[in-house]
C-alpha cells in the first residue's frame, strides 16, 4: 500500500483513496493505463496538499475488487476524514493545483453515469434510468458517511455478491436514495468522462470502460494533454 500524509487542505482534513489489485487477468496494456492514470491522481493529491492512499490489499474477502468503494464506509480510519474522494484507477487528473472538488461539494457527490447501450442493458439503468451515478469518482464527507452506515454496507453487498458489472453501482445507487433521496452531481467541468466536450477543463478525467480504446487509439497526444509522465 502507498501512501502519503500532507498537511490539513486550509481547515479540513481531506483524502484521495485509490484501489488497484494486481491481477495476472488484466493485460499489460490496461495495467500501464490504469498506472498512468493513478500516478497523476496521487501528484494531484501531492499539488492541493491532500493524504493520499493507493491500496493494492483486498479489504473485503471474497469480494471482487469492484467492492472496494465500500471500504470506505466499513473502515473507521475514513471517519478521521472530512471529506474522502474515493477515484478509480481509470481516471486521469491533469496537472493542477485546483482544490475546487474539496471547497466545492459536500455532502454525497458522483458523476452521473454515461447513457449508451451498455449501460441500458445494465441493473442500473432499469431501476433508476438515466440519473443513477456511477461510482468512478465519489466524494463523501464525514456526515454522509456516518448516514450511510446506518444503512449497514454489508447487507448491501450480500445482496449483490454474484458480481457482474453494475453491482456495486446499484448497491450505491440504492443507498444513497435511501439515506439521501439521491446524491449530488459533480460539474462536468470539475469531473467528466473522456471524450466529453468539457474534458480540457475538468479536475479528473473517467476513462471508463470501453473509452479506454478511444485513449488507446492516440495515446502520446492524450498523454500530453494530462501532463503524463511517460
Amino acid at each position: 500500500m502507498r501512501m502519503f500524509s500532507a498537511l490539513p487542505n486550509g481547515r479540513m482534513k481531506t483524502l484521495i483513496y485509490q484501489h488497484f489489485t494486481p491481477d495476472k487477468r488484466i493485460k499489460d496494456k490496461k495495467k500501464n493505463i490504469y498506472f498512468k492514470c493513478m500516478s497523476t491522481v496521487e501528484r494531484y493529491a501531492n499539488n492541493i496538499g491532500c493524504d493520499y492512499i493507493q491500496n493494492n490489499r483486498t479489504f473485503i474477502k471474497g469480494y471482487h475488487p469492484v467492492w472496494e468503494c465500500f471500504r470506505i464506509l466499513e473502515d473507521n480510519m475514513f471517519l478521521e476524514y472530512d471529506k474522502v474522494l474515493f477515484i478509480d484507477a481509470d481516471v486521469f487528473a491533469p496537472n493542477t493545483d485546483d482544490n475546487r472538488i474539496f471547497e466545492n461539494y459536500d455532502g454525497f457527490v458522483a458523476c452521473k453515469v454515461m447513457t449508451n447501450e451498455r449501460t441500458r442493458t445494465r441493473p442500473e439503468y432499469t431501476k433508476y434510468g438515466p440519473d443513477f451515478f456511477n461510482s468512478g469518482v465519489m466524494l463523501i464527507d464525514r456526515e454522509s458517511n456516518l448516514k450511510l452506515r446506518e444503512l449497514d454496507p454489508v447487507s448491501f453487498r450480500e445482496q449483490y455478491k454474484n458480481v457482474v458489472p453494475g453491482r456495486d453501482q446499484l448497491a450505491l445507487n440504492m443507498m444513497a436514495k435511501q439515506a439521501f433521496g439521491g446524491y449530488t452531481q459533480f460539474d462536468p467541468d470539475d469531473a467528466c468522462y473522456f471524450t466529453e466536450p468539457n474534458m480540457s477543463k475538468a479536475i479528473f478525467v473517467h476513462v471508463a470502460g470501453r473509452l479506454r480504446s478511444e485513449y488507446t487509439k492516440d495515446e502520446q497526444r492524450w498523454d500530453k494533454l494530462f501532463d503524463v509522465n511517460t
